[in-house]
């Protein structure tokens, strides 16, 4: 039989896991976002 906690373990694991590539995609547009103004800016200047 197996164990439930594992399970919820695994899954806990998976959902950290996506959390943090969300964390990553996030600050990359963030970043993307900034650079995109700061040239702008850059441009104009």
């Amino acid at each position: 039989m197996h164990h439930p906690t594992k399970k919820c373990h695994l899954l806990f694991r998976a959902y950290e896991t996506c959390q943090k590539i969300l964390n990553i995609e996030k600050i990359k547009s963030d970043i993307i976002k900034k650079t995109k103004k700061t040239s702008k800016e850059l441009i104009n200047s």
